[in-house]
């Protein structure tokens, strides 16, 4: 196993360069001579691009939250929280095998299905219960016997509701014999459809 640090994985996973769809509203990017970027003309920017050029060093001594006072005079206070920061303090131990799994999964049938949501319960069927056997043959010793674990308990994407959070991930929350984990994944283009 790698020292893949949690918080490396998360930043990898917010970095991760999604492309660009045809009709998204992210624009062209636009950078300064150091490469630096600056914004997006004819658009909003993209997540990813936003933070390209940003190390994870600079990303872990940034504030948890930053606090604007807003327009109308200044009355109203805008809040903002680093999704980076949430997910850093938030989330338990990082299950490297299964994320690399998972994305091995993803990236082989990622045509075979329609979205997250079905990848990601094709791949609760398949391949996390191999993953719980090889864990303990002695103990899990079928398909079924792992399959039983595995409880899903419901998922959400936060753009779906209020939040004070910096960015968007969605997440399905499961069990694995009575141990807590969350899949997840970060929005990182333009525009959450």
């Amino acid at each position: 196993m790698s020292d893949h640090t949690k918080e490396q994985a998360i930043w990898d996973m917010m970095t991760a360069n999604t492309g660009r769809a045809l009709c998204d509203s992210g624009g062209t990017p636009t950078y300064d001579a150091d490469g630096n970027y600056t914004g997006s003309s004819g658009g909003y920017g993209r997540s990813f691009e936003r933070l390209a050029k940003v190390e994870l060093t600079e990303a872990l001594a940034a504030p948890n939250a930053t606090v604007r006072w807003g327009p109308y005079g200044g009355i109203e206070p805008m809040v903002t929280v680093s999704m980076f920061k949430f997910l850093c303090a938030n989330l338990g131990d990082y299950m490297e095998k299964w994320t690399e799994n998972l994305r091995r999964f993803n990236e082989r049938d990622s045509e075979r299905y329609n979205s997250y949501g079905e990848t990601l319960q094709h791949w609760f069927d398949q391949r996390l219960p191999r993953l719980i056997m090889l864990t303990d043959t002695e103990y899990y010793n079928s398909m079924d016997a792992a399959q039983e674990l595995i409880k899903i308990e419901g998922g959400d994407n936060t753009y779906n509701g209020e939040s004070l959070l910096d960015g968007v991930f969605q997440y399905t929350l499961f069990e694995v014999d009575g141990d807590h984990y969350v899949a997840l994944q970060s929005h990182n283009g333009a525009d959450v459809k």
